[in-house]
């Protein structure tokens, strides 16, 4: 076949809608075009055995043939099964200094909770963000290969090998066909020479593909220099065996048969020596299929990116100021490339209102599992109110919350999202002006009850003519999602 008469699987898939925005800026969704009453199958027959008499044998036919069934598979619906691996920040959960903590100074309830001989505290119990994501190649029949599953990893971070011991072998995992990175710090990419385990003597699989875009794979080069060139080590260790792929910011890539969109987030910024900022930290979150969005590691998104994700120019309480959410304090206005305004989302209700009425006639994202460090911002990571902002703004179907530090247990959080995504609660909240006179929020949540009302204090605007569905994650979940449905293996 000529060069000029092949069409790759990619290039379909990537042409039936997985191209530049549309005028609205909103990128239509496979599988939610897969889920109307289009029946591609039966188009096909009709096609191919009608009275035209076409000879499927005939080098042109089969061409068409062909064509027409990539057609039907990058229009099928890709389900995707994503178990979190790890949903703590850096520092993990529970947190040493608290374990080991004397008298005067105690430990937090979270991190004790742990302990727990009878495993109550096993949610409290945090690895570095981590997940796998499964799915069958839209490319592969059945026929073919009818559980043949691809297995992607996203991060591999200080946590990865532990996590692995638990959770490969109660779920069957063994081969990782990729790896993402989403930014080069400790939690992402300390833990890729365990990766060893899988690749020395081909125990497993002689190499593992790993895609990052160029940053990372610099410092991973300077950490690591072992791993990404030949004569890198000193010759007395194992090493593992990796195939790197550079992908670029914003542009969306095959894998697997599955497209996946990289896209810039902000982690935080560049500080001088005088504690100024010079300019942000990128980071990547991944969209795949238009059906799910990971988003580990976040503290603002550019423009760009609500693009990609099929959304208009982000709301000025989404471009937060930086200042006033660590010890640092300092003034970001004269540096364009940080997003600037209040210092902590409490943007009124019309500015809520009116960024939900503008994404109206997106149909929303299937899934959106995103970064929540605390109540407050932090300097790197989104806070409550901005991660339910976000979800809003995306229409998401589902959100799950993970990166969560210690202090606030498991508990605390499951009720903090019950009490955000139950609008009758706020009603009556808010007519009794209890969530006016709350004290100052804390970070130290043992209390369902008041830390729910706290957070719900920071959302109140976001969410008072919103339908929210919102949970925490936690190690071990499993998150599933076709592009139309999306559940989940613990809450109902």
């Amino acid at each position: 076949m000529a060069a000029s008469e092949f069409i790759s699987d990619a290039a379909i898939r990537f042409k039936l809608g997985r191209g530049p925005p549309s005028e609205s800026g909103a990128r239509p969704s496979l599988n939610r075009m897969a889920a109307s009453d289009i029946n591609l199958d039966a188009a096909i027959r009709a096609r191919f055995s009608g009275s035209d008499g076409l000879d499927v044998a005939a080098p042109t036919q089969r061409r068409q043939l062909r064509f027409f069934k990539l057609i039907r598979i990058a229009m099928a619906p890709t389900k995707f099964d994503v178990l979190i691996l790890g949903s703590g920040t850096s520092s993990q959960v529970p947190v040493i200094s608290c374990l080991v903590a004397k008298p005067p100074r105690k430990g937090c309830g979270c991190c004790l909770s742990t302990l727990a001989p009878d495993g109550s505290g096993r949610k409290n119990a945090r690895r570095n963000t981590s997940a796998i994501v499964q799915f069958q190649s839209p490319l592969t029949t059945s026929a073919q290969s009818p559980d043949k599953l691809s297995t992607v990893l996203i991060d591999v971070g200080k946590s990865f090998c532990e996590a692995a011991r638990e959770h490969f072998p109660k779920h069957g995992l063994d081969r990782i066909d990729a790896v993402l990175l989403t930014h080069p710090h400790a939690d992402a990419i300390n833990g890729l020479d365990d990766l060893r385990a899988w690749t020395l003597d081909a125990v497993i699989q002689p190499t593992i593909p790993i895609y990052c875009n160029q940053s990372t794979f610099d410092e991973v080069a300077k950490i690591f220099p072992y791993m990404v060139k030949p004569g890198g080590g000193t010759g007395g260790g194992d090493i593992p065996a990796f195939q790197w792929h550079i992908i670029q910011t914003n542009v969306p890539f095959d894998l697997l048969g599955v497209q996946v969109s990289p896209l810039k987030v902000y982690h935080g910024c560049y500080f001088n020596d005088s504690g100024q900022p010079l300019s942000p930290y990128e980071c990547l979150a991944f969209l795949f299929d238009q059906t799910f969005c990971y988003m580990s590691d976040v503290s603002s998104i550019p423009d760009s990116t609500w693009t990609a994700l099929g959304c208009g120019p982000a709301l000025s309480s989404l471009k937060r100021k930086m200042s006033n959410l660590t010890e640092k304090s300092f003034d970001d206005s004269d540096h364009p490339s940080i997003s600037t305004a209040s210092s902590r989302l409490d943007s009124s209700s019309s500015l809520a209102s009116s960024a939900y009425e503008s994404d109206r006639a997106s149909p929303g994202l299937p899934l959106l599992i995103v970064d929540t460090l605390r109540l407050e911002p932090h300097i790197s990571h989104f806070g409550i109110a901005e991660a339910v902002e976000t979800a809003v703004k995306l229409r998401a179907h589902r959100t799950y919350l993970l990166g969560f530090t210690h202090g606030v247990t498991h508990e605390c959080w499951k009720a903090a999202c019950e009490l955000i995504g139950g609008t009758s609660q706020l009603e009556n909240l808010l007519s009794t002006g209890l969530l006016d006179n709350l004290k100052a929020a804390t970070e130290l949540g043992e209390d369902p009850q008041e830390f729910a009302q706290q957070a719900l204090a920071l959302c109140k605007h976001h969410v008072k003519d919103v339908l929210l569905w919102i949970r925490p994650a936690f190690d071990g979940l499993v998150i599933s999602t076709d592009g139309v449905k999306t559940t989940d293996d613990f809450y109902l």
